[in-house]
């Protein structure tokens, strides 16, 4: 016969750290957000030293 166990007592940080890293790393929700931003342009941030030398042109 078994017992019902409270998970609440195994949770240690190091499990509590690796669900959240689960959570974060995903398959589903990578390819989620894949599919959202397969049709955007790709932005790029930085401004190179040859960008800025081109926009004074």
């Amino acid at each position: 016969i078994r017992k019902k166990v409270d998970p609440s007592k195994f949770m240690t940080p190091y499990i509590a750290h690796s669900q959240k890293m689960q959570d974060l790393f995903s398959p589903n929700k990578y390819k989620e957000k894949f599919e959202k931003t397969k049709g955007q342009p790709y932005a790029s941030t930085t401004d190179t030293p040859e960008l800025r030398r081109i926009k004074k042109v």
